[in-house]
């Protein structure tokens, strides 16, 4: 292998975690953000239902119907996604946007992860790629 090659792979290397430390940093500061701004809450589970194989995406495989009250006293009720089946009356942790209440996500859920996660799998990928040829 020349030498020019071994470069051109640790400079992909390097571009690659480069790209996968700023996927960690911005899931981490978007992470923080979204805590900061947004208010917990519970929510009591009014149904949960299936999604079929063929629409599920990521982990989810159900999605819940859940009725929650924001700050000012006002009841709402919203479809989120949930990797878990719940029963009715069951209780969940949300988090939700006070500016923006019809804003919410499960506790355990973060909204900002595609651009991140794109940027760690990529960067992840590139490495691993780099690595590999560089063992070669």
């Amino acid at each position: 292998m020349s030498v020019t090659y071994i470069v051109l792979y640790v400079a992909l290397f390097v571009l690659g975690l480069g790209m996968l430390v700023r996927g960690l940093m911005t899931v981490s500061k978007s992470r923080a953000a979204w805590i900061a701004r947004s208010v917990a809450a519970t929510a009591t589970i009014v149904t949960c239902t299936a999604i079929a194989k063929s629409e599920q995406t990521g982990m989810h495989a159900f999605t819940i119907s859940a009725r929650y009250t924001d700050t000012r006293g006002h009841a709402y009720t919203t479809d989120l996604p949930a990797s878990q089946q719940f029963q009715a009356g069951d209780t969940v942790d949300i988090r939700f946007d006070p500016n923006n209440p019809k804003v919410v996500y499960l506790s355990e859920a973060f909204a900002g992860w595609d651009l991140p996660m794109a940027l760690i799998a990529f960067g992840a990928g590139l490495m691993f790629v780099c690595f590999m040829s560089l063992a070669y």
